[in-house]
């Protein structure tokens, strides 16, 4: 049912403004900026289109956008910790990476460690396998991060994430 409505959405918006803004968003950072503002966020967007084929659903790959970096965080990453964000990994694709799973997070690893975001990547992204959302409230999650500490969690979401705005 929910997957029926997250369709919907996602061709009511299509037919409205003519963007296509379902995504996977994979990993999630977790943590605190430097001023103490909490963050849980996708790192990267993945274009995806969801197909309903023989009562089954599936998520597909879509061909015609690239993969992306989450602009909106790593611009809130920037102001909040008084930074200045390369415009190369603003607008970074990763259509260059590695199909492979573990190489592209080594060459995500590599494109973090480069740049001058303070993410940390622990093994258990290199995992093949997704954390579960754990629900906490906001006094526990701040109480269990520190300021200014990031780290990436194996996470993902399914949802609808416009990108055309994401500079505002």
């Amino acid at each position: 049912t929910r997957l029926a409505k997250l369709r919907r959405r996602e061709q009511f918006i299509f037919e409205e403004t003519g963007g296509k803004d379902l995504y996977v968003g994979w990993p999630f950072v977790h943590g605190k900026l430097n001023d103490g503002t909490i963050v849980r966020a996708p790192l990267i967007f993945f274009p995806v289109s969801l197909e309903l084929e023989q009562n089954e659903w599936s998520l597909k790959p879509r061909k015609d956008v690239n993969v992306s970096l989450n602009k909106s965080f790593l611009l809130a990453f920037a102001h909040y910790n008084k930074i200045k964000i390369d415009e190369e990994l603003l607008d970074r694709s990763f259509d260059d990476f590695d199909a492979d799973s573990t190489v592209f997070r080594t060459q995500l690893y590599e494109l973090l460690e480069q740049s001058n975001i303070a993410i940390r990547f622990g093994r258990e992204i290199f995992a093949d396998k997704l954390t579960p959302f754990l629900e906490f409230t906001k006094d526990e999650f701040e109480k269990s991060n520190d300021n200014g500490k990031l780290g990436l969690i194996s996470e993902a979401v399914l949802g609808i994430f416009p990108q055309a705005d994401s500079y505002l």
